[in-house]
């Protein structure tokens, strides 16, 4: 075998090792990439499912406080349904306990803007219900029939609280086309329904809610539409606060970083109503922005609202992201590549060893190889030893005498 073979095979078993430390580390960084990317897929999900349930819960309760309103609606219904007729001496004070019993609604529901009585007046009623405006209060009181239906009116009749759009006392709602559109269709199918989106007062930046007509029959809700238009009594108006309805339903819930829109999209409209916030500075946000912004999160529901499509819409911020930080995918991750670099110069740092010693050792070996396959002739000198001047022919010539005795050079003479 020769030393130059050997060598050979040793530069190819080292490249082998190197080559695979290489092969092992991309392994390795290729697992850490995978686990990475798998857990981070499932944090991805769960906090989408964790977004979605906090929205959810948003949703639920802006539900459950306008169900608050539909019984409180639903409430009044029955207790306008026992008043007196208006030809009873005893109809002012009903009209004037109806007034106490709508204070009282709108104090306790603060989203409750406004409460107006719109009762169906009769020709033949308008009288009564004159005296009985002016008794209870004012004295100046006048009900404005409408011209187009001489046998009946809707005046806005007894109103508490701030109202828009410049309504007048006793003026005919039935003149408004959105107004009376609203009241017919509410009219025929026996449920409340709004008008469009509207401003709660002349304010600049009044805010944004909605007229809602609830139908009240004189005998209860007869089931039919011939009925229904038969025995109509009038509306219970309520003028609702979107805004404040929103803040109502969120005192209880967390911010959590989500940010709540209420859109009506009813027909072609597309109105923003109100967005309850969860940042500083999210208000001069614009708000379609949001559809193009990076790693926001949002789902929408739509509800009926008394007949309009409104649409519910959460929508994750900055804050929500400090609260639900991806943080272990990436722990995962560091350590992954920690475990597979320090494997990997562990590795490299023994192969360099190992190849040290091999070179060491195949060094060592050529030479002891050179020296057997050409060894070197040794060369043998004679001992010299000291004489202190004597020859060795001074020696054989020189008699023996027998009374002295042979004392080496090196040696001291022993005394006989």
């Amino acid at each position: 075998m020769s030393i130059r073979g050997n060598g050979s095979r040793l530069g190819s078993s080292r490249y082998g090792q190197y080559v695979s430390i290489v092969l092992l580390t991309l392994l390795g960084v290729a697992l850490s990439a995978m686990v990475f990317l798998v857990a981070h897929i499932w944090e991805r999900r769960a906090i989408c499912s964790d977004f979605k349930s906090l929205a959810d819960s948003r949703f639920q309760a802006i539900t459950n406080t306008s169900d608050q309103i539909a019984k409180l609606i639903s409430f009044a219904d029955n207790v306008f349904l026992v008043g007196p007729g208006t030809d009873s001496p005893a109809f002012p004070g009903y009209v004037r306990s109806l007034r106490k019993f709508l204070e009282k609604d709108q104090t306790e529901y603060s989203a409750v803007h406004a409460v107006t009585w719109v009762p169906r007046v009769f020709r033949s009623e308008a009288a009564a219900y004159e005296q009985a405006a002016r008794t209870v209060f004012d004295p100046r009181y006048r009900i404005h029939p409408s011209e187009s239906s001489p046998q009946d009116c809707f005046p806005w009749y007894l109103s508490v609280g701030d109202t828009a759009d410049g309504v007048q006392p006793g003026q005919d709602l039935s003149l408004d086309p959105a107004a009376s559109k609203a009241m017919d269709q509410a009219c025929r199918t026996g449920l409340g329904v709004a008008i469009a989106p509207m401003k709660l007062s002349d304010t600049p930046h009044a805010p944004l809610g909605y007229r809602v007509f609830h139908p009240l029959y004189r005998n209860g809700d007869p089931g039919n539409v011939e009925a229904r238009v038969r025995d109509l009594a009038g509306f219970l108006c309520l003028d609702l606060d979107i805004g404040t309805l929103v803040a109502n339903a969120f005192k209880d819930i967390k911010p959590q970083g989500i940010d709540v829109w209420v859109s009506d999209r009813t027909g072609r409209e597309n109105t923003t109503l109100f967005r309850h916030v969860t940042r500083l500075g999210s208000l001069a946000v614009n708000p379609k922005a949001i559809n193009h912004a990076r790693d926001q999160l949002q789902t929408a529901e739509p509800i009926n609202f008394f007949g309009r499509n409104v649409t519910l819409r959460a929508v994750s911020t900055p804050l929500f992201w400090e609260i639900h930080t991806i943080w272990q995918p990436w722990a995962l991750l560091i350590v992954g590549l920690a475990l597979t670099f320090t494997l990997a110069a562990h590795g490299a740092s023994q192969t360099v060893r190992a190849t040290a010693i091999e070179q060491a050792v195949s060094t060592r070996l050529a030479a002891f190889r050179e020296e057997i396959d050409h060894p070197q002739p040794r060369r043998k000198e004679p001992a010299s030893f000291p004489t202190n001047g004597v020859t060795r022919e001074s020696l054989l010539g020189a008699p023996i005498d027998s009374g002295q005795t042979f004392t080496h050079p090196n040696e001291s003479p022993t005394p006989m």
